[in-house]
């Protein structure tokens, strides 16, 4: 698909001018580089395989502007209503997991605080998200889903985790990669490259009222220099509403293997923008990945523990 990436004679240059050269030989002309979407997608395929055993800690912090509530002067007085916003803070703390739901991978949360108020304890969540995870019947699923709809939180706020299923195998094809740079992702020497959707079913649905709309995907993939393990991937949505005007969501995650050897988010950053004005932003933080099992009971294994 991509062709075969040429052989270098390595032994007549050093470690520091290997890369650079590496790099322009491995850019197609379409500027695509192999060896990191070969890694992209052995990465995507491990997450598909293994993503769906693990559960961890979720930490949501969101900060989303909201209209001001009405108020009451005095009895018998008519209620005035502010036309102002403002900003409404909240955080909610989780035990987390992925699922799969009528053929899709989905997040799915135990909420174990809101606020700084326990809902539940955590072995409680625990048991209740392992049993969901493992259930057949979706149905059950989907009702974890609506469950976590009820803590007040503004727009969408989930589903960003898995965006590295984007690129599994199959569906590589169907994006386009250019503009690929030399760049640092904190200390880490990157490659940065834009992608695009070119075909297939892969596009975001977006519900406005009872309209489906969907967005053909773009964005971001920054991938560790050497290795090509991917660090971070940014999706963008924009669309043009009649009520709303210019929506645009973005959402950044970056991953990280740790000890597990393959990737799960560790944070998102995801902020939704209507007409260049921020309206709301999520920051999710992730900790305590366990791989599980269900039986007569429920056994989270240390992610030490040689499997």
């Amino acid at each position: 698909m991509y062709g075969d990436a040429p052989q270098l004679p390595v032994r007549r240059y050093n470690r520091q001018m290997m890369l650079p050269m590496l790099l322009w030989l491995w850019l197609t002309p379409a500027d695509r580089p192999l060896e990191a979407l070969v890694k992209l997608a052995d990465e995507a395929e491990a997450f598909a395989k293994n993503a769906v055993q693990m559960t961890g800690r979720e930490v949501l912090q969101q900060q989303a502007l909201v209209p001001e509530p009405r108020i009451k002067l005095r009895i018998g007085e008519a209620a005035i209503q502010s036309t102002g916003n403002r900003w409404q803070s909240r955080e909610i703390v989780s035990e987390y997991g992925f699922a799969a739901i009528q053929r899709s991978v989905h997040e799915l949360r135990q909420v174990v605080g809101v606020d700084g108020k326990t809902v539940t304890s955590r072995e409680d969540a625990r048991a209740a998200l392992a049993k969901g995870i493992s259930t057949i019947d979706d149905h059950v699923k989907q009702q974890m889903l609506r469950d976590f709809e009820k803590y007040g939180l503004v727009g969408t706020a989930y589903d960003f985790g898995q965006i590295i299923l984007l690129f599994t195998r199959n569906a590589l094809s169907r994006y386009s990669f250019s503009n690929c740079e030399n760049v640092f992702v904190g200390t880490e020497r990157a490659l940065r490259c834009d992608y695009r959707q070119n075909s297939g079913d892969q596009s975001v649905t977006v519900f406005e009222g009872r309209k489906q709309v969907h967005i053909p995907l773009s964005g971001v993939v920054w991938f560790r220099a050497g290795d090509w393990m991917p660090l971070r991937i940014r999706m963008t949505i924009e669309r043009v509403t009649a009520k709303k005007g210019t929506i645009r969501d973005e959402a950044s995650v970056d991953y990280n293997a740790g000890k597990l050897g393959f990737l799960l988010p560790a944070t998102v950053v995801h902020r939704q923008l209507v007409d260049n004005e921020i309206v709301v932003q999520n920051h999710f933080e992730y900790s305590e990945f366990h791989r599980f099992s269900v039986e007569s009971t429920i056994e989270f294994q240390s992610p030490d523990k040689k499997r």
